[in-house]
């Protein structure tokens, strides 16, 4: 499957649980916990689902419910005009989620029955559906966060992100 025009909701009611800041390291761990995030997107999909064919181009939408988020960070730290800030090099985000909600327009090429009842097929079977999306929804988390993330911590000097 495939994503374009991707759009993220709920992210801004994110609570960080916890966060591992390793220095020398050069590396952050953020927990983070999310009450819904809700995506929503076009799609092309050609492949199997449980075995079954599935195909289509649509719209989509992808609800999370109940989401924790581990998002791992790599900084360097660059001097610019004789202040340090931190440079994000690398950022990864791991996803676990209490249940997954999908709607699939103009699957089967619009076939109404087929379509509706693969997304009731997608929804019953969510958790296998997540492991199966897993990869690409991390990377639609981290594309959707990350430009947050760098926005923040390179426009604070270092000394003011920590203090020592």
């Amino acid at each position: 499957m495939t994503f374009k025009e991707l759009y993220a909701y709920g992210l801004n009611d994110s609570k960080i649980n916890r966060s591992d800041i390793d220095l020398r390291a050069k590396h952050m761990v953020w927990m983070l916990k999310v009450p819904r995030i809700l995506f929503g997107f076009k799609y092309k999909i050609n492949g199997h689902v449980n075995s079954l064919p599935i195909m289509g181009t649509g719209n989509g939408v992808i609800e999370f419910d109940d989401v924790e988020l581990v998002y791992l960070l790599d900084f360097d730290v660059a001097n610019i005009s004789g202040v340090e800030y931190v440079e994000v090099v690398h950022t990864e985000i791991r996803h676990t989620v209490q249940l997954l909600r999908i709607q699939l327009d103009n699957l089967f090429n619009g076939n109404k029955t087929l379509g509706d009842q693969m997304n009731v097929l997608l929804n019953e079977y969510w958790v296998e559906l997540n492991k199966q999306l897993g990869p690409p929804i991390d990377k639609a988390f981290t594309f959707s966060l990350k430009p947050i993330v760098d926005y923040i911590l390179t426009s604070i000097p270092f000394d003011q992100l920590f203090p020592k």
